[in-house]
């Protein structure tokens, strides 16, 4: 059996505050849809409905200590809408068109 010796301390850690950040690959990804389907005689076809999806990997660079670590950055979102003013408004406050 060994006799308890004192463990080994890590050196402490280095600390700076001069990084640099850069983003060395991104994916990204989004599908929309009407949700008229859904939603059909309520909202009369002005409803819609979409997924993202974003994958990214970062670098960050500790430039005083010459030290280098990447991160990856993964996020998943859903998002709906529901338009209340028609194109057709927006259309007619353009001054070079007439509405009727």
């Amino acid at each position: 059996m060994k006799p308890d010796l004192p463990r080994h301390v890590p050196p402490r850690p280095k600390v700076s505050r001069n990084f640099k950040i850069a983003r060395e690959f991104e994916v990204d990804k989004s599908a929309s849809f009407a949700a008229r389907q859904l939603v059909q005689r309520p909202v009369k076809g002005r409803a819609g409905a979409g997924t993202a999806a974003v994958t990214a990997v970062f670098a960050i660079w500790d430039t005083e200590n010459n030290l280098k670590c990447r991160f990856l950055y993964a996020a998943i979102g859903l998002g709906g809408s529901l338009a209340f003013i028609s194109a057709w408004f927006w259309a007619c406050r353009r001054a070079d068109h007439e509405c009727r």
